[in-house]
C-alpha cells in the first residue's frame, strides 16, 4: 500500500519545554515498561500550524521568507503564538498519547 507524502507547515515550541519533557518522561516510562522503544534522547517540540497531501515543498520554499519575515518583524517584540488546546499529543512512530490538560 502507498501512502501519499504530505507537507507541513510548523513552529517551534521555546516556552514551557519544562513541562513538555515532563511529559515525555511520563510516556518513556510508560514505553519502557512495555519494552518498547522510547522518544529521542533530546527531544525538540514544535506546533503543526497546517498540512497538504502531496510534495508541497517548492511552493512552501517560495512563501517561507515571508511567511518567516511575519514572525520576525512582529510589531510588538517577540513574536507569541497562542492557541488554546485542551491536551497535548505526543506522537513517537505510529503511537500517539494524550494528556489532558487542566484548565
Amino acid at each position: 500500500m502507498l501512502f501519499p507524502c504530505r507537507t507541513f507547515l510548523g513552529m517551534e515550541v521555546s516556552t514551557g519545554h519544562a513541562q513538555l519533557l515532563d511529559l515525555v518522561r511520563a510516556v518513556d516510562k510508560t514505553m519502557t515498561e512495555f519494552r518498547l522503544d522510547t522518544f529521542y534522547k533530546d527531544p525538540s517540540f514544535h506546533v503543526s500550524l497546517a498540512w497538504c497531501v502531496g510534495d508541497q515543498m517548492e511552493k512552501m520554499k517560495e512563501i517561507l521568507h515571508e511567511l518567516q519575515s511575519l514572525v520576525d518583524n512582529h510589531e510588538e517584540g517577540t513574536f507569541l503564538l497562542r492557541l488554546p488546546c485542551a491536551e497535548v499529543c505526543c506522537r513517537t512512530g505510529n503511537k500517539t498519547f494524550r494528556f489532558p490538560l487542566k484548565p
